[in-house]
This record gives C-alpha cells, structure tokens and sequence, in this order.
C-alpha cells in the first residue's frame, strides 16, 4: 500500500509578518496490491490482485482561506482523516495519510 499526500499552505503578510491563513490536503493518491505465496502441499502457489489506484483532493481554493483568515482571525486547516479498507463490507484497515497543518511540523 501506498499513499503520497501534497499539502499546500496559504500565508498572508499583515503589517510586515507573514500568517498562516490555512493548509489542505491538495491532492491524496493511494494504491494498494495484495499478494499471497504460499507452499500447499508441496507446491508453490502465489496470487496477486492490483486494485484501482485513486486520488482525491480536500478543502477550498486559496481565496477561500483567506477571506477566512481575515474575517476570523485563524487559519483554517482541512485533512483528509481517516480511510477505511473494506473487504466484502468488513473494514479491514483503517489508514490515515500523512498531513501536517504546519510546514515545519515536517522537519
């Protein structure tokens, strides 16, 4: 399983000092492979099954932060949360992609 996230951040200058007005998860793409190997009585078996990669973005253009930030004073931040993994209607996993709301909580 895989799961690449591309988090954008808005900054506003006010008065000479850069703000934060908001962070999104832009774009979250996610693919997953199963595979099975095995030895059954005496013979080797394997299986493997690719499902469909996809991507998704979440939250609102830049504009939208900012009108935001200035009317309410904070940044507003959107992530994804969490994705569940079903397998005939069972979750079977429950993945959360990366997201940091701030670019120095990557460091």
């Amino acid at each position: 399983m895989v799961s690449v996230t591309t988090m954008t951040y808005y900054y506003i200058k006010v008065m000479g000092q850069w703000n934060q007005c908001g962070s999104r998860a832009s774009e979250v793409s996610f693919a997953r492979s199963d595979s099975l190997s095995a030895n059954i009585n005496g013979v080797a078996y394997s299986e493997s099954e690719t499902l469909p990669a996809w991507s998704t973005t979440v939250g609102n253009s830049w504009s939208w932060y900012l009108e935001r930030f200035l009317s309410f004073g904070f940044p507003t931040h959107h992530d994804v949360g969490e994705i569940d993994i079903e397998r005939n209607g069972t979750v079977v996993y429950t993945f959360v992609p990366a997201f940091v709301s701030n670019p120095y909580g990557l460091i």
